[in-house]
C-alpha cells in the first residue's frame, strides 16, 4: 500500500489548473457574497443526510466491516485527514457510485452497494482517496453547484465554475492514486465505472479503452455520440490525466520508482492534461487566439435569443446575458434586424435551421460548449420555463447532441 509523507508532499501534487482557477473564483466577490451562506447551509443538509444515512443505510465499523473500514483508515492516513470525524457508509443502490459531504471538520462517504460488489480491494481504495481528495484539497470553499443554483451571476462566471468542477476531478483522482498506489487498479475502477462490469465478463485492455478517445474525434459529428462533457470529464481522458501524473517527475520520486524513459516533467505533465481539458472545454485560455468565427457567433445568437424568448419573457438579464457572450454591437444589430421583419418567428426559426445546418458540422467541443452558453443565458434571469427547456432540446437535435446532455448541465446547475 501506499506510503505515508508529509502532508505538504501530498497537498502539492493537486493538479495546478484546479489551485489557480479555485484561487481566482475565491476572489470574486460577487461570488464570495453567496459562497458563506451557501457552505453554512450545505452544512444543515449534511447533518439531515447523516441523520437519513443512519435510518437507511448501513454504517462501516471495525466490527461491521473491517476490511472496508481498515481501506478507509489508510486513506484517511495517506492524506493526512486523520483529525476529521468520518462517517463511511454503504447505500443501497443498484448504480456504481461514491460521493462525499463535507461539513464543520466532519466527512460524509457514501458507497454505493453496487460499487462493493463490482470493485477489487485496490480499486476500491482508489475510489476512496478520491472522495476524501475533494476534502484534502479544500473544494468545498468552493461549493461550484450551489453558487449556480437559481444564480443570477454573468454565463462567463457560471461557465468557469464548471470547468473548476472538471478540473477539481483531475485533483480528486491523484488523491486517489497516492492511496492505491496502483494505475492498473486506477484504470480498472474507471473501465468498470464506464460499462458496469468486471471480471470474467470483460478483459481490461487499458490501451484499447483509451484509444475511445480517437473514436469520440470520428463520431464527434454523429447524432447518436455520448456527452461531450459536464461537470466531470469523460473516463477515458481522466485515465489519460491519470497515466500522465503516474509518468510524473514528481510522482515517481514520491514512490522511489524506477526512471522510465517515458517520464515526464511536470511541466510537460499539466501542459498534457490541459491539451485533455481543451478537448471538453475549447474555451479554455490555454487554447491559441482565433479571430471570431461568423458561423458560430450566428448560431449563438439566434439560438441564444430563440430559446431566452420562448416563453414570451425575453428578461433584461437575459439580454445582457446574450450581448456578453455575443458582443454588445453584435446583438443589437441582430435585435434592429428582427424588429423589421413582419412575422419575427417564422423568419427567426427558418433562419435558425439554416444556420444549425452549418453549425451541426463544427466539432463536438465546440457543439456542447455552444450549448452550455445559451443555457446559461436562458438562466440568467434565475429560472428556466418549461418552453425555454423544450426550445433547448430542439436546438440541441438540430445540431446532432442528445437531450441529456442537456439534462446533465441542468442537474448541475439545478
Amino acid at each position: 500500500m501506499a506510503q505515508v509523507r508529509t502532508k505538504e508532499v501530498v497537498s502539492s501534487f493537486r493538479f495546478s489548473g484546479d489551485r489557480s482557477l479555485q484561487q481566482s473564483l475565491l476572489k470574486d466577490k460577487s461570488l464570495k457574497k453567496n459562497t458563506d451562506q451557501i457552505i453554512k447551509d450545505q452544512s444543515k443538509q449534511a447533518r439531515s443526510h447523516l441523520r437519513t444515512l443512519l435510518g437507511q443505510s448501513f454504517r462501516i465499523t471495525p466490527s461491521s466491516s473491517p476490511a472496508i473500514y481498515k481501506q478507509f483508515m489508510h486513506c484517511q492516513e495517506v492524506l493526512h485527514l486523520k483529525d476529521k470525524e468520518l462517517h463511511p457508509f454503504i447505500y443501497n443502490s443498484s448504480e456504481i457510485n461514491a460521493y462525499c459531504v463535507l461539513f464543520e471538520g466532519e466527512i460524509i462517504i457514501g458507497v454505493s452497494s453496487e460499487m462493493i460488489k463490482i470493485m477489487t480491494e485496490k480499486e476500491l481504495t482508489f475510489i476512496i482517496g478520491h472522495e476524501f481528495g475533494h476534502h484534502l484539497y479544500e473544494h468545498y470553499k468552493l461549493p461550484a453547484s450551489g453558487l449556480c443554483q437559481g444564480s443570477r451571476f454573468a454565463p462567463s462566471k457560471t461557465l468557469k465554475l464548471m470547468s473548476w468542477s472538471r478540473q477539481a476531478e483531475i485533483s480528486a483522482d491523484r488523491a486517489g492514486l497516492l492511496c492505491c498506489e496502483d494505475i492498473n487498479a486506477a484504470t480498472g475502477s474507471f473501465i468498470k465505472m464506464s460499462c458496469g462490469l468486471g471480471e470474467p465478463y470483460v478483459a481490461f485492455n487499458v490501451d484499447e479503452y483509451l484509444a475511445q478517445v480517437d473514436e469520440l474525434d470520428k463520431l464527434e459529428d454523429a447524432d447518436n455520440t455520448d456527452e461531450c462533457y459536464s461537470t466531470h470529464p469523460l473516463n477515458p481522458l481522466r485515465v489519460i490525466a491519470l497515466n500522465n501524473f503516474w509518468l510524473s517527475e514528481s510522482f515517481t520520486k514520491f514512490f522511489n520508482k524506477a526512471n522510465s524513459d517515458k517520464q515526464l516533467t511536470d511541466e510537460e505533465m499539466d501542459n498534457k492534461i490541459f491539451e485533455i481539458l481543451h478537448y471538453m472545454d475549447p474555451e479554455s485560455k490555454r487554447k491559441s487566439a482565433k479571430k471570431s468565427d461568423p458561423k458560430k457567433d450566428d448560431f449563438l445568437i439566434l439560438s441564444g435569443y430563440f430559446v431566452a424568448s420562448a416563453d414570451d419573457d425575453f428578461a433584461k438579464s437575459e439580454l445582457k446575458s446574450l450581448k456578453e457572450i455575443c458582443g454588445k454591437k453584435n446583438v443589437e444589430a441582430f435585435l434592429k434586424t428582427i424588429e423589421t421583419k413582419r412575422n419575427k418567428e417564422t423568419y427567426i426559426k427558418k433562419n435558425l435551421e439554416e444556420i444549425s445546418k452549418k453549425f451541426a458540422k463544427s466539432k463536438k467541443p465546440v457543439k456542447c460548449s455552444a450549448l452550455q452558453k445559451i443555457i446559461t443565458i436562458a438562466r440568467s434571469d434565475g429560472i428556466l420555463a418549461e418552453q425555454e427547456k423544450e426550445a433547448l432540446y430542439y436546438i440541441a437535435s438540430l445540431i446532432g447532441v442528445k437531450d441529456n446532455f442537456i439534462d446533465q448541465i441542468l442537474k448541475f446547475l439545478d
